[in-house]
């Protein structure tokens, strides 16, 4: 009964198993119909493809046959024309301008190189030209400053000479001032004293005056009758060192009291 049983459950699973198989093979049979049904339709395609191909070799073919026919045509015209009067004379033409081309590249050529020279030869002329500018350059230069110390020199002579007459002025005009001063005061006396006495033109001088009976006052201190007497013997002073023909005074006396005008 036991083997009755493991004989009937060992058939049920070939049989199962046997199930699998024939549909395992039934789609390896369904696969293998679609490929050939593939395989089948491929040849058509190919025939179609083909078509097209050989429909496109003719129509190619048709060019190609027209394009060489006009070739041969074109040839024969350029025979024609080759063996013509009119391809002779192109041809003649053609050679002249050639020729004439080449002329005036020789002419260029011989322009260029001549051209060369110049720029070298101009190139040259500048270096010299600067070199020139240079030298007159510096010899400007050192004229320019021997002449400053020229003019330095003439300078320094020129203002001890100016130095020179103006203290003999200085001092002549002094001495007469001094002299007139008494005079016109009848005791007085007053004297010009230079401010700075190494560069008398940078500062000035003094007005220093003493009137009778009083001590040295500055011109500026003075009253106005001093004032007046002052500068009259001044006037003097400078007109016996320099004498002008013409002076014009105005009221000169205003401001003298009755004493002084006496």
């Amino acid at each position: 009964m036991e083997t009755g049983q493991k004989m009937m459950k060992k058939l049920t699973k070939g049989i199962e198993e046997s199930k699998k198989e024939k549909e395992r093979l039934a789609g390896k049979k369904e696969k293998l119909l679609f490929t050939f049904k593939e395989i089948e339709q491929r040849p058509s395609q190919f025939k179609k493809i083909i078509k097209k191909r050989n429909e496109l070799i003719d129509q190619h073919r048709d060019v190609l046959n027209k394009a060489k026919s006009d070739y041969h045509d074109l040839k024969k015209t350029v025979d024609s024309l080759r063996a013509s009067e009119v391809f002779k004379e192109l041809e003649m033409k053609g050679k002249r301008y050639k020729k004439r081309l080449e002329d005036l590249q020789i002419a260029l050529t011989k322009h260029m190189e001549q051209y060369r020279r110049k720029v070298s030869l101009y190139n040259e002329r500048v270096g010299d030209l600067n070199v020139v500018t240079q030298q007159r350059d510096d010899i400007k230069k050192q004229y320019d400053e021997w002449r400053k110390k020229r003019q330095f020199s003439l300078l320094i002579c020129f203002r001890f000479r100016v130095l020179d007459e103006f203290m003999a002025g200085f001092n002549t005009i002094s001495l007469k001032l001094k002299e007139m001063y008494q005079k016109i005061t009848l005791g007085g006396d007053a004297e010009l004293e230079l401010v700075d006495s190494l560069d008398p033109f940078s500062e000035g001088v003094f007005f220093n005056v003493k009137p009778p009976k009083k001590s040295w006052k500055n011109i500026a201190n003075l009253s106005g009758g001093e004032k007046t007497l002052s500068s009259l013997a001044l006037v003097f002073a400078l007109h016996h060192y320099k004498p002008t023909p013409l002076y014009v005074m105005d009221e000169i006396d205003s401001a003298l009291g009755t004493f002084l005008n006496s």
